[in-house]
């Protein structure tokens, strides 16, 4: 099976789910854009993307003062595939300008 027949075939399960209410939502918050199917993203279970990293994301609100040199090396190596939370979480003692860098380096991965 090919990427795209997969992508077909997500894209079909998903508008199985799809509601005229729920798409009457997404409009009216986005008047203009037609590209969204209608359907409420808790009925979406995208099983192939969970990971740890909720767990990650739970243990860095626990973490209470940190080596700083260790959390740069941390940062320096894995900032760019941290989910978003993680990198706010991880950075928000930084110094403004530091933490700006690490969120900015994360955008452009």
């Amino acid at each position: 099976m090919t990427a795209e027949s997969n992508a077909a075939d997500f894209q079909a399960g998903l508008e199985v789910l799809a509601t005229p209410e729920q798409r009457q939502k997404y409009t009216r918050y986005f008047p203009n854009d037609d590209s969204f199917i209608g359907v409420r993203m808790g009925d979406v279970r995208r099983h192939d993307r969970i990971d740890t990293w909720d767990l990650v994301d739970l243990g860095a609100a626990y973490l209470g003062d940190v080596d700083r040199d260790a959390l740069i090396g941390f940062l320096d190596e894995n900032a760019t595939v941290l989910a978003r939370t993680a990198l706010r979480s991880a950075t928000e003692k930084l110094d403004r300008p530091v933490r700006a860098g690490y969120l900015a380096a994360a955008r452009h991965r």
